[in-house]
């Protein structure tokens, strides 16, 4: 009975590096188009106070592009790496991922549609079937990796209940949903507090405007504040947009939610355990809770979003 479970398992940590890659690459293009976003409303706020004329005109000419030049490098970069078509071909190939695990845990756990009600080589024929399904649908948008270089956390062979328990149950809730919660949370917290800020100072200066005036004479510089309020309220939108595009917010929900629920189903762990039925009715039940909240994100993923 090993050897069906090894093929997949190995099918879907092929896959897994497949979605880690592409995934990783949306996430360095996010960061880098989020950083020229910024660096270029502040060089366009910059430029329009230094006069085109004089000694400084050349420096006017030079910020100006150099504003002009990152913010055309920022749409470049969403349009090459962010598109829906990038995005779809990483979470095609993460949704076959966890697909594949899926059914290794339902066949290693001995649960339906592969219980010991089941003819084994019947059993291992629907196994084989399913992959087949899982893989067709996610190569019409994407590939596995030939090499994936780890194992992966799909099971090679037949578990007990226990050892279910501690590697599906125990370990999804701790070793992935509370890790990313605690990875997501002072990100989100970092990035709030900082739109916060950039939010009221650029209140504050309307309100200082609007008493004191607009302009402020620094030498030969006139400094008009409504610049710098209209930076402080591009980058704090930038923000926004930038959490929003990543989803954080949405998946430290989602991957809370889904650990509570698995939390609530271990309580029936020892009486499933105890019964071929009710075992299998568990190991189900813990794996729509895990399916349903990939169907979450795959669904959120799917929206298009600003970058």
């Amino acid at each position: 009975m090993a050897e069906p479970l090894e093929h997949v398992a190995e099918r879907a940590v092929r896959w897994s590096v497949a979605a880690d890659r592409l995934q990783a690459t949306q996430k360095r293009a996010r960061r880098i188009a989020f950083g020229l976003s910024i660096a270029g409303a502040l060089a366009a706020a910059l430029a329009s106070q230094i006069p085109d004329k004089g000694d400084v005109a050349r420096w006017h000419a030079n910020v100006a592009m150099l504003g002009a030049a990152c913010l055309a490098l920022a749409t470049f970069v969403s349009a090459r790496f962010l598109g829906q078509s990038k995005t779809s071909a990483w979470i095609r190939a993460r949704a076959a991922s966890e697909a594949l695990k899926r059914e290794a845990f339902r066949f290693a756990a001995g649960a339906a549609p592969y219980d010991a009600s089941v003819d084994p080589a019947k059993a291992t024929e629907m196994l084989n079937d399913e992959r087949d399904k899982i893989e067709a649908a996610a190569e019409k948008v994407a590939a596995p990796i030939d090499d994936p270089g780890r194992l992966g956390g799909a099971p090679r062979t037949k578990l007990a209940p226990k050892d279910y328990l501690d590697r599906r149950v125990v370990g999804q809730v701790e070793g992935y949903y509370r890790e990313k919660v605690r990875e997501y949370r002072p990100q989100v917290k970092a990035l709030r507090v900082t739109e916060f800020a950039l939010a009221a100072a650029a209140t504050l200066i309307t309100v200082y405007a609007g008493a004191a005036g607009k302009t402020v004479v620094t030498g030969e510089l006139t400094f008009d504040i409504a610049a710098l309020t209209a930076v402080l309220t591009t980058v704090s939108g930038a923000i926004l947009a930038h959490l929003e595009s990543s989803r954080i917010e949405y998946l430290i929900e989602r991957y809370s939610a889904a650990a509570r629920r698995l939390e609530d189903e271990k309580q029936y762990f020892d009486k499933a355990a105890a019964d071929p039925q009710d075992w299998s009715k568990f190991v189900n039940k813990c794996e729509d809770i895990i399916a349903a909240e990939n169907t979450s994100w795959i669904a959120k993923w799917s929206e298009e979003r600003p970058h």
